[in-house]
């Protein structure tokens, strides 16, 4: 049954390890189902770092100025932004 699913899926055990995975599952990690059977889960995918205000800050400050239209408004009003 597990295998007729279209999107990416996942059994796992009451301790995390792998049981099985579908196709769309590799597909979506890039990784061989034979190298994740039987696996705890987080060795195979370790959890992402949390970003510290500083690294956070560093990443969306580009994008942040990438959304003003050539400069900074002047005057912020109900309706919206004014010059």
């Amino acid at each position: 049954m597990l295998h007729a699913i279209p999107v990416p899926a996942i059994i796992m055990s009451t301790d995390l390890q792998i049981i099985d995975v579908n196709a769309p599952f590799e597909a979506a990690v890039a990784r061989r189902r034979a190298t994740l059977l039987d696996r705890p889960l987080f060795d195979e995918f370790p959890p992402r770092p949390v970003p510290t205000p500083r690294t956070s800050k560093r990443r969306s400050a580009p994008r942040s100025r990438a959304r003003w239209p050539r400069g900074r408004p002047t005057r912020w009003s109900r309706a919206g932004m004014t010059s």
